[in-house]
């Protein structure tokens, strides 16, 4: 018995197509002027992942992420850097340090976002505190924070500048050290974590200790929050 071909099926599969291609056209011809006019649209400028206006990705941050914006920082940094890697780094760091943003809980770490990149804020909070009292020295949950930290900072190739904030009106401790010296070394004690934890594929640009002169803004002040921080900002090489 004689085998059959296949070239049918290639003929048949192309009769399918024309068929489709046809009906289509049938149905633009009789369609509306408006969805003409938008289907013309369309093909002249098909969609993309950027905004021709701004020139920054269209990504809905959400605002469910506990994200802090200053100013027009973020159509800024979207020129500069996909925001899918923004929304990874944040939801990397909330997800390691069990932080639920979605809670009435005020976190530890607030996350803002400058035109350069990203500025992680992290409070010596009255609760849970990051480092001993009135010391350079870390508490086990200010460790933890930095080891995760750390761990999320040498897979993405940010520079890295740290600095420390001491509370106003702070006196000076019992080895003579003042806010100024306080904050400067806790600074470089983060500095030190996250070289250690990342093996050194953190780029540190700048360690400075602040001492009481960049106090909080006053929206910014809530129980349980004091001056005491120390910030990471974190932007891409030029």
């Amino acid at each position: 018995m004689a085998k059959h071909g296949g070239a049918w099926k290639v003929a048949y599969a192309d009769f399918i197509t024309a068929m489709m291609a046809l009906f289509m056209v049938l149905w633009i011809l009789g369609s509306e002027q408006e969805l003409l006019e938008q289907m013309q649209e369309y093909f002249r400028n098909p969609p993309s992942p950027w905004d021709q206006i701004s020139g920054k990705f269209l990504v809905d941050m959400g605002d469910n992420m506990g994200l802090r914006r200053e100013g027009e920082a973020e159509n800024a940094l979207f020129e500069k850097m996909d925001p899918a890697v923004i929304r990874g780094i944040v939801e990397n760091l909330y997800k390691a340090l069990q932080i639920d943003v979605s809670s009435a809980e005020i976190p530890p770490v607030e996350l803002v976002i400058t035109s350069d990149g990203l500025r992680l804020v992290i409070y010596d909070r009255e609760d849970s505190p990051m480092f001993e009292e009135k010391s350079d020295t870390l508490t086990e949950w200010g460790d933890f924070l930095l080891q995760n930290l750390a761990w999320i900072l040498s897979r993405k190739g940010f520079e890295a500048v740290i600095e420390g904030h001491a509370e106003p009106g702070m006196q000076e401790t019992g080895d003579g050290n003042g806010p100024w010296e306080l904050s400067l070394n806790r600074a470089n004690t983060v500095r030190q974590s996250l070289e250690f934890y990342a093996a050194g594929d953190v780029g540190i640009q700048r360690v400075s200790g602040m001492g009481s002169q960049a106090p909080l803004e006053e929206s910014l002040r809530v129980p349980g929050r004091t001056n005491q921080r120390i910030t990471v900002s974190l932007s891409l090489p030029n």
